[in-house]
């Protein structure tokens, strides 16, 4: 069952993606002619599609179109539009970006309010507001407008983007169509993960680990052997997410979650009371500390790995590669081992972000309409999703030999002479990419073995539901506001639910959380959630299986 489950699953993740990723391919006069499937499309000529999609000859330096590009995630790589990538998507859109990062999660709200927000936004929060006629063009307008038809994509692509008003606005990244997945079993998940040092796992007689019951045997030889040494430490970002994956719950700290076919706020999946109740005990055992519960950077666990503070890390599931390079260059006398492939017989990883997670705008205030709708059509063929994700063809990655996956000829994990950042390429950080296009990379890119184990773990216990993502609240809204301050709850319930003295406080605790939780108003925001949910959910499940 968990295998079946998988490319359910992923399908849901690479729905997103492919939304403006697999299926929208451009031609000289159609930007937006049908592409194949990566798996067909591997084998055909990608500088023909390429040259079709930005038009029959390449802009001089006359031709180029500057847009103003603002970028809500204060994260964002791309700080200047400036690389060898950067320059050939230019050369082949003949548009350039002048690039502006915001300063703080308010600073797009200003814009709008403003009435000048560029030529080009990328938003993941504010899809809601952005899908506004008044404020945006819905990408099908100028589609008519320039080219005669609409934005080609996946119905389901189209479907988990589509907003209230019936337009298309934008695509978000990160989804494909259950198609996609099914049709390419080499893509793969990343997620959560746990790591624990090899010399101790050794010195303990090097035992398997695969249950929880396994973890618990160690951490505590760990405690009464080496009292100096936390047994486990959680990642601030990552917090406890692989043990909730091995107890079957979901590990969504926002947004909604299905509970018998009915959306529920994230906190009130009954699965979480098991897993404080674990880290509870944990805790009171000395296997976590109240320095690691204070952690305010997700560097600290790193810190304290290096400096042999710590036994397990419950961070990421290709965190082992990044760490024992460092490690080995420290001169440090041990290494970590990624595990994976764990016997818990409720284990699920149920992915809470399947409807995708940010997406390209074209404002209303934007100078140069076609150049912007022109830069999105190309972004979304397969040659530009592939030249922002991996780089060059024959360059910077390769096609494996029966052209299933890409080899990367870089290190994707790191910046530097061997890596991507002297060169403009993020593997994660473009705007165009799809679910699949984004994990396909996954499948031939890291030297060892226990990161692609840990992926293909995730991959295949993997439960993706976009139709919870598809519940989007209106920013400002009375829900939004209520989720908000549910969200905040969470935050701080959580570590005093950890922390609790006893079992006892620890339940109490949950239990306080919940009826909060509804007193700030989960139970109105599940009775406004339903229906929408519920009609949804139907039409999606009618669509799933399309080809197209």
């Amino acid at each position: 069952m968990k295998h079946a489950h998988r490319f359910r699953i992923i399908a849901f993740l690479v729905c997103i993606a492919v939304i403006g990723g697999v299926f929208a391919a451009c031609t000289s006069g159609d930007p937006n002619a049908t592409s194949t499937t990566p798996s067909t499309a591997a084998a055909t000529d990608s500088t023909d599609a390429a040259s079709s999609a930005a038009g029959s000859q390449p802009p001089t330096n006359q031709d180029v179109v500057k847009l103003r590009f603002f970028q809500e995630e204060i994260w964002w790589p791309y700080t200047t539009w400036e690389g060898r990538i950067p320059e050939k998507i230019t050369e082949k859109t003949g548009v350039a970006l002048e690039v502006t990062i915001a300063a703080d999660m308010n600073a797009l709200n200003l814009m709008i309010a403003s009435g000048d927000m560029g030529d080009l936004i990328s938003s993941g929060q504010l899809f809601t507001r952005l899908s506004d006629s008044n404020l945006c063009y819905n990408w099908d307008e100028l589609n008519q407008e320039y080219y005669g038809r609409d934005f080609e994509i996946h119905s389901a692509t189209r479907f988990v983007n589509t907003a209230p008003d019936g337009n298309l606005y934008t695509v978000f990244v990160g989804f494909s169509p259950d198609c996609e997945w099914e049709a390419n079993p080499k893509g793969v998940l990343e997620g959560a993960g746990l790591v624990v040092r090899e010399d101790l796992l050794e010195e303990f007689g090097n035992p398997e680990v695969k249950t929880i019951a396994d973890i618990e045997n160690l951490m505590a030889q760990c405690k009464a052997a080496h009292p100096d040494i936390v047994p486990i430490t959680f990642n601030i970002i990552y917090d406890a997410q692989i043990l909730k994956i091995l107890m079957g719950s979901s590990y969504q700290t926002t947004g909604f979650i299905d509970m018998d076919g009915k959306p529920k706020v994230f906190l009130k999946d009954p699965r979480l009371w098991p897993v404080y109740e674990k880290i509870n005990e944990w805790y009171r055992l000395g296997y976590i500390s109240d320095e690691n519960l204070a952690f305010t950077q997700d560097s600290q666990d790193y810190d304290w790995m290096l400096n042999g503070k710590q036994m397990f890390a419950s961070f990421h599931s290709a965190i082992a590669d990044g760490w024992n390079r460092d490690l080995k260059a420290a001169g440090s006398p041990y290494r970590v081992k990624q595990l994976y492939d764990f016997e818990e017989p409720d284990a699920k990883n149920i992915v809470g972000n399947g409807a995708g997670w940010r997406g390209m705008f074209i404002p209303k205030s934007c100078a140069n309409p076609k150049a912007a709708i022109d830069f999105v059509n190309y972004m979304f063929t397969e040659e530009g999703r592939h030249l922002a994700l991996w780089g060059e063809e024959g360059i910077d990655w390769n096609w494996n030999e029966d052209k299933t996956y890409p080899i990367l000829n870089y290190g994707s994990n790191r910046d530097g002479e061997d890596g991507y950042g002297q060169h403009g390429i993020k593997i994660w950080g473009f705007l165009n990419h799809q679910g699949f296009d984004n994990s396909l990379h996954l499948y031939g890119q890291d030297d060892s073995d226990a990161t692609m184990g840990a992926r293909q773990w995730l991959t295949d216990i993997a439960e993706i539901n976009p139709v919870t993502a598809m519940i989007r609240l209106t920013p400002d809204s009375k829900e939004a506001v209520a989720m908000a301050k549910i969200e905040d709850l969470y935050k701080n319930m959580q570590v005093e639910i950890y922390t609790a003295p006893t079992a006892e406080a620890a339940r109490e605790k949950y239990e306080e959380m919940l009826r909060l939780a509804d007193e700030l108003g989960a139970l109105d925001l599940e009775a406004w959630a339903e229906p929408q949910y519920t009609n949804k959910k139907i039409e999606y499940d009618r669509i799933r299986g399309n080809l197209s």
